[in-house]
């Protein structure tokens, strides 16, 4: 995740309040069951960019969002649905497996793909040979030559990659009839301990969003210049710091207070 200043930012947002970030890296963010969010996105450049969206991993719409130079945007929906961003809860088994399954649960990725000019091609032919391709961009005229070999062709295809699918042979199947023959017994005695649960999230569909879009007709470069993503989990996962911690006197019970170095109830030390 990119950190400069003077580039196009995402952040998150409850009612238009930037949340806070937790971690290392600043990317967990930690959210109550049922609120409504936003994506906030920020372009404080001259630059015109365009903003891609995945929500659990999931893209939350066709193409993306045009931010223009000076904007600042809260996007409370998806692009294809007006259905505001929501975050949900429920308990699952700590268990490997689980773990697995729920690891793309709450994230949010987004991606800024810088605006480009509309490219203008040209060929001469010199009497060498010698073909030379001239190109105009953002940044000027640009210039490459080549000598073409013998026998060879002009231009270049692009290719499709092959895809292959493999499947279970008939030989290889498992009938009903197979798993009738399988048998278990167990011990009264020895019953399996249930497993631990923990409390995880998911960006869902929530109330309807009156946010409206227009179609923009723009050419945007194909590779993502900046990059964003932030892990949304529950409130329960947050980890403590320091002044979240209540001390209380182990004589009296009374809490102790910043400025306190000795129980106020007893006297007792901290």
């Amino acid at each position: 995740m990119n950190q400069l200043r003077n580039v196009p930012r995402a952040d998150i947002s409850v009612n238009r309040n930037r949340v806070k970030k937790y971690g290392r890296d600043k990317t967990d963010i930690y959210l109550n069951n049922g609120v409504e969010f936003e994506i906030e996105l920020t372009n404080p450049t001259q630059d015109t960019w365009l903003a891609k969206i995945w929500v659990n991993e999931r893209p939350i719409g066709m193409g993306g969002l045009v931010v223009r130079p000076g904007q600042h945007i809260f996007l409370e929906r998806y692009l294809e649905d007006n259905k505001k961003f929501k975050f949900d809860t429920y308990m699952v088994d700590d268990v490997d497996e689980v773990q697995e399954a729920i690891a793309k649960n709450g994230v949010v990725h987004v991606q800024f793909y810088q605006k480009i000019a509309s490219l203008t091609y040209s060929w001469t032919y010199t009497a060498q040979p010698t073909y030379t391709k001239t190109y105009t961009n953002l940044h000027g005229v640009t210039k490459k030559s080549f000598v073409p070999k013998r026998g060879g062709t002009y231009g270049s295809t692009i290719g499709a990659p092959s895809a292959t699918s493999t499947g279970i042979s008939d030989d290889a199947s498992v009938t009903a009839m197979n798993m009738l023959d399988v048998q278990a017994t167990y011990c009264a005695d020895s019953a399996i301990p249930e497993p631990e649960q923990v409390e995880t999230g998911r960006v869902e569909k929530g109330s309807e969003s009156d946010q409206e879009f227009v179609p923009a007709y723009e050419n945007f470069n194909t590779y993502a210049a900046y990059t964003y993503t932030y892990k949304l989990m529950p409130v329960s996962a947050r980890p403590y710091e320091a002044y979240n911690v209540r001390v209380y006197c182990d004589e009296c019970g009374r809490r102790q207070r910043k400025t306190d170095k000795f129980c106020p109830g007893c006297g007792t030390r901290f």
